[in-house]
C-alpha cells in the first residue's frame, strides 16, 4: 500500500475501524493476523457492497462555487479539458499536461495570489469528472479522477496540530468542503471503476479519516466553522465504520444547532453581512440536511425556523434583476441558482416558488420595501418587475468578517442596471484595486480630511451582539414617500475622532413620474475644522456639467448637488496618486473597469449636503431654504420636499 499516508495499515484496521462493526469481520480478522493485503482486499469488498449509490444520488447534484472553468464552458468540455491536466482555479488556467502529473502546492499566478492554490485543493474537478462520468460512463474521466486522487494523496500530508487557517492544501476550509460536497459525490460515482482499486479505496478512507481528526481538533469559527461542520458531519453519517464516528456527527450537529443563534441575526441576516457569505452558511446547512433527509439522520427543528427566514432574505434584498446586491465581500450572485437547491428542504415555500417560477406559481413577498432593523439595511423598491427602481442604505452594524467601511453607503438600481453603485468586490490578493475596495473611498459616503471609516481597527465580536438592533431607522408605510436614517461617529482614519455624519435617505414617486426622486440629505458635524469629501460613484455614461446649476448629467441619471462653497470633481479609472473610479465585482483578478466617481469637496467644523437623483427627467436648478427642498426639472415641473 501507499506507505506514505500518516496512518500505517495496522494503525486504520486495528485502531481506526470499528471492530464490531457489521460487514467487517473478515477484515478485522485478517488484520488481527497481521495480513493486511487480505485486510485491504475484504474492506475494499466491503465498501462497493455497503455504499448505496442509489440513495447517495437522490440527492440533488449541486454545482461546485469559484470560477474553475472557462467562460462559456460546458461541463463536458471542462472535464475533457481536466482530463488533459488543465486546471483553472480563480480563473487561471495551470497546465500540467507535459507530465500529467498535478503539482497541488503550486501557484501559477503573477503575484502569488494564495487562493489559488487553496482553491485548486477543494478539487471541485473531481466532482466534473464524477458527474461527467455518472452521464457517460466513459472510463477516461474515472481514469483520470483516480490519478489525480492518487496524486494529491501521495504529495499532500495531513498535518499534525497546526492551526486550521494554515497549510497549502489542508486548511480546514478545504477539508469541510472536500468531506461536505466534493469527495462523497466523487466516491460515490467511482467506488465500482476498474481504474478506483483496492488500493485507491484504502487510501481514501485513510484520507478521510485524517481530514475528520483535523476537522474534529483544529476547528475555526464563523462561516469557516459551518464549512467545517458540515464536513464531519457528512463523514459521520457516509463513513460509520469509524470508530468514532457516531461522536464524530452528534459533535458536529449540537455545534451546527448552536452557530444558528449566534450566527444568524433575528432578521435572518448572518451576522457578517455579506451577500456570499450568507448564503456560504446556508448552503453549509442545506447541504448537511440534504445528507440527513436521504439518510433519515434526524433534523432539528430549529434548523428549518432560522434557515428558512435566511433564505428568504435573498427573495426581500434583491435587485430587481433578481441578483444580489454585493454587500461587504459580496457578489452580484444569481437568486435563482441560490434558492434552487433550497426547494429540497423548503419545498412548501411559496416565496421559494414564485421566484423560481418567475412569478407563475407561489407568492410573492407581502411587501414592496423590507428593513432589517438588526442587520441595518433598508430597502425600497416601487415593483416586483424586472424594470423596477430599486434603493439600498446600509445602516448597519460592522458585521463579523468580511468588513468594508462603508456605512451609509447608499446604491441605486433602475433602468436594469445599478447606476448608483460602488468600487465593488475583488479577488482576495494584496493588490491596490483590493485595498481599495474595502475602504470608504470605495462607497458612497463621506471621507473626513480624505480618510474613511475605521471601525474595523478596534472590531472585537462578542456573542451578545447578534441580539443587538440596528441605529437604521426606516418609515416604509407609504410606497410612494420613503424615508431611512442612520449616522456614524465612529473612528476615522486612525486618530480622527468626534466626528458625526448623519444621513437621511428619502424616496418620492411623483404622480407624473415612472421613476422616484431620491434624495440624500447629509450633516456631519465636529469639534474643529475638517475637509469633507462626499462620494458618489455612478455606472453611467457623463454627458454634461451645468456647474452653475449645481447639476451633473449622465445617461441615466441627473445628479443635483447642493452644499456651501463645495467643489467637484469627476475621476475615472485613476490608479495615482491614489486609487478612484473603478467597479469590479468577481472573484477573478483584473476584473476592475473605470467609473466615473463625483467627488465633492467642502470643509468646516460642520457641513451639509443635499444629493438628488433624478432618473427620468433632467434637473435645472435647485434650491433649499427654510428647511424647503425644491427641484426644478426641464420640462418644468417643479417637486417641493420639507425637511
Amino acid at each position: 500500500m501507499w506507505a506514505d499516508q500518516l496512518i500505517s495499515d495496522q494503525a486504520f484496521f486495528l485502531d481506526v475501524l470499528n471492530p464490531d462493526f457489521k460487514g467487517l469481520e473478515a477484515v478485522i480478522e485478517a488484520a488481527n493476523l497481521g495480513d493486511f493485503q487480505t485486510a485491504k482486499e475484504a474492506f475494499a469488498k466491503h465498501v462497493r457492497q455497503s455504499l448505496n449509490a442509489e440513495l447517495f444520488l437522490t440527492i440533488p447534484f449541486e454545482f461546485p462555487e469559484n470560477v474553475f472553468m472557462l467562460d462559456g464552458e460546458t461541463m463536458r468540455e471542462a472535464a475533457d479539458r481536466i482530463c488533459r491536466y488543465q486546471l483553472m482555479s480563480v480563473g487561471v488556467m495551470a497546465d500540467f499536461s507535459e507530465t500529467q502529473v498535478v503539482d497541488w502546492e503550486s501557484n501559477p499566478t503573477y503575484n502569488g495570489y494564495k487562493e489559488w492554490t487553496w482553491q485548486l485543493n477543494r478539487h471541485n474537478e473531481w466532482k466534473i469528472l464524477a458527474h461527467e462520468y455518472l452521464q457517460t460512463g466513459d472510463e477516461k474521466y474515472a481514469e483520470c479522477f483516480a490519478d489525480l486522487f492518487y496524486s494529491w494523496v501521495r504529495q499532500v500530508k495531513c498535518p499534525l496540530n497546526i492551526s486550521g487557517y494554515l497549510t497549502n492544501a489542508f486548511r480546514t476550509i478545504e477539508c469541510g468542503i472536500r468531506m461536505g460536497s466534493n469527495w462523497p459525490y466523487a466516491l460515490h460515482a467511482f467506488m465500482h471503476s476498474p481504474h478506483f482499486t483496492d488500493d485507491h479505496i484504502l487510501a481514501w478512507y485513510k484520507s478521510v479519516y485524517e481530514q475528520g481528526f483535523r476537522l474534529r481538533t483544529c476547528f475555526t469559527k464563523a462561516n469557516w466553522l459551518l464549512m467545517e461542520m458540515n464536513g464531519l458531519a457528512h463523514i459521520g453519517v457516509l463513513f460509520p465504520e469509524f470508530n468514532v464516528s457516531e461522536e464524530w456527527l452528534d459533535f458536529a450537529v449540537h455545534k451546527l444547532q448552536a452557530e444558528l443563534k449566534k450566527q444568524f441575526y433575528p432578521d435572518g441576516f448572518q451576522f457578517e453581512l455579506t451577500t456570499v457569505y450568507h448564503d456560504v452558511s446556508v448552503r453549509n446547512y442545506q447541504r448537511f440536511m440534504n445528507l440527513a433527509m436521504a439518510y433519515d439522520v434526524e433534523i432539528p427543528a430549529s434548523f428549518y425556523e432560522i434557515l428558512e427566514k435566511a433564505t428568504e432574505v435573498n427573495i426581500k434584498l434583491m435587485m430587481p434583476n433578481r441578483r444580489l446586491p454585493d454587500i461587504n465581500d459580496g457578489r452580484m450572485i444569481s437568486v435563482h441558482e441560490i434558492l434552487e437547491p433550497k426547494t429540497y428542504i423548503f419545498p412548501k415555500n411559496q416565496m421559494i416558488h414564485w421566484l423560481l417560477s418567475d412569478g407563475k406559481d407561489g407568492e410573492k413577498p407581502e411587501n414592496l420595501s423590507y428593513a432589517f432593523p438588526y442587520a441595518g439595511i433598508g430597502i425600497y423598491r416601487d415593483s416586483w418587475e424586472k424594470d423596477a427602481t430599486y434603493v439600498l442604505f446600509d445602516g448597519g452594524p460592522v458585521g463579523r468578517a468580511h468588513q468594508h467601511e462603508d456605512k451609509l453607503n447608499l446604491l441605486i438600481y433602475a433602468k436594469e442596471k445599478l447606476i448608483i453603485t460602488e468600487a465593488g468586490d475583488y479577488a482576495y490578493d494584496e493588490s491596490a484595486i483590493r485595498e481599495h475596495v474595502l475602504t470608504s473611498a470605495a462607497h458612497n459616503t463621506i471621507l473626513v480630511d480624505e480618510e474613511g471609516q475605521n471601525r474595523r481597527k478596534d472590531c472585537k465580536w462578542e456573542d451578545s451582539e447578534i441580539e443587538l438592533m440596528s441605529d437604521l431607522k426606516c418609515e416604509l408605510s407609504d410606497k410612494n414617500h420613503i424615508r431611512m436614517i442612520s449616522h456614524y461617529d465612529e473612528l476615522y482614519g486612525e486618530d480622527i475622532e468626534g466626528v458625526c455624519h448623519r444621513r437621511e435617505v428619502r424616496i418620492v414617486k411623483p404622480e407624473t413620474s415612472s421613476c422616484p426622486v431620491i434624495v440624500c440629505f447629509d450633516k456631519i458635524k465636529a469639534p474643529e475644522e475638517h475637509g469633507y469629501t462626499l462620494l458618489w460613484h455612478v455606472d453611467s455614461l457623463f454627458e454634461e456639467a451645468k456647474e452653475p446649476f449645481g447639476v451633473w448629467d449622465f445617461e441615466d441619471v441627473s445628479i443635483g448637488i447642493l452644499a456651501d462653497d463645495y467643489t467637484v470633481n469627476i475621476i475615472e479609472g485613476q490608479t495615482e496618486p491614489y486609487v478612484q473610479g473603478f467597479f469590479a465585482s468577481c472573484e477573478k483578478q483584473g476584473d476592475e473597469r473605470p467609473i466615473p466617481c463625483l467627488e465633492i469637496r467642502a470643509r468646516g467644523e460642520k457641513q451639509s449636503f443635499i444629493s438628488v437623483f433624478s432618473l427620468d427627467k433632467r434637473i435645472a436648478k435647485m434650491d433649499y431654504a427654510k428647511s424647503v427642498l425644491t427641484i426644478c426639472f426641464e420640462d418644468g415641473e417643479t417637486l417641493t420636499m420639507e425637511k
